[in-house]
C-alpha cells in the first residue's frame, strides 16, 4: 500500500472521499440494528444516536453526543454486576 502513496496523493480530495464513502457504506448493517432493538432497547437507542452523531459531527464528537444525550439512564437500575461494589 505504501507503494501507491505517491499515486494516491495526486488524486483530488473528492475522489478519495468517494472511495472512503463507498467502502464505509458496507459497514452499516440495518439487520444488526433490528437485532439489537429486540434484545436491548437502551443499546439500540445508543446505536441510533451514535450513528447520527457520527454522521453529523464526526467520529469522536458523535460518540460523545451519544453518551451525553442518554445521560445516566444506563445506571438507573441501581444494580451492579456481581463482585463489584460502590466506592464511598
Amino acid at each position: 500500500m505504501l507503494l501507491l502513496s505517491p499515486l494516491l496523493g495526486l488524486l483530488p480530495h473528492a475522489t478519495l472521499a468517494a472511495v472512503v464513502i463507498v467502502y464505509s457504506v458496507g459497514l452499516i448493517q440495518p439487520a444488526e440494528f433490528i437485532a439489537i432493538s429486540k434484545v436491548r432497547t437502551m443499546e439500540f437507542h445508543w446505536a441510533i444516536v451514535a450513528c447520527f452523531g457520527v454522521l453529523i459531527f464526526g467520529t469522536l464528537q458523535g460518540i460523545v453526543v451519544a453518551i451525553h444525550s442518554l445521560g445516566d439512564r444506563a445506571g438507573q437500575s441501581g444494580r451492579l454486576p456481581a463482585g463489584l461494589c460502590r466506592w464511598p
